[in-house]
């Protein structure tokens, strides 16, 4: 799948979990952005995106993403190693 598909999914994603709109998410969407995104929301998106993806996360890098881009670029990463 390439990063554009990965991107979509993430959205899903960010989009099931918080309860906005696919369409207002992009690439440079970050936790400030959306509303209710806080630390501990942050780990249920990782989790998320485990799942959705069936791919475990080096945690710290997936802490360490600053947008969604950043998110699908580690999906595609982790998926290719």
């Amino acid at each position: 799948m390439e990063q554009t598909g990965i991107l979509d999914q993430v959205k899903q994603v960010v989009s099931d979990t918080f309860g906005v709109s696919v369409g207002s998410l992009t690439a440079e969407t970050t936790a400030n952005d959306v509303e209710g995104w806080d630390s501990v929301a942050h780990l249920i998106f990782i989790n998320g995106i485990e799942s959705a993806f069936g791919v475990r996360l080096p945690m710290q890098q997936a802490l360490d993403v600053s947008n969604l881009g950043d998110m699908a670029k580690l999906v595609q990463d982790v998926r290719q190693a």
